[in-house]
């Protein structure tokens, strides 16, 4: 717990919200799994991509749907 008190206030000190964000991640990557430094920016940046190809495929597929739906219905 004094460990989660100790980052969350150096976390605070931080005035960027998305580079708190980054450290507040990273950071729990490396207390997780056990990763140093390096390995859990790794970590953390294979994540954000395997978000965005998931995200980019969801949209993708959203879109095939919502115009291919009603040329299906005209068909038939």
């Amino acid at each position: 717990m004094n460990k989660l008190l100790e980052v969350n206030r150096e976390l605070r000190e931080i005035p960027d919200p998305r580079l708190r964000s980054r450290e507040f991640y990273i950071r729990k990557i490396m207390d997780t799994y056990g990763y140093d430094r390096e390995n859990a920016e790794k970590a953390f940046e294979y994540m954000k991509y395997k978000r965005a190809n998931y995200t980019l495929g969801l949209l993708c597929g959203t879109v095939g749907a919502i115009y291919a739906r009603p040329i299906q219905h005209a068909l038939s």
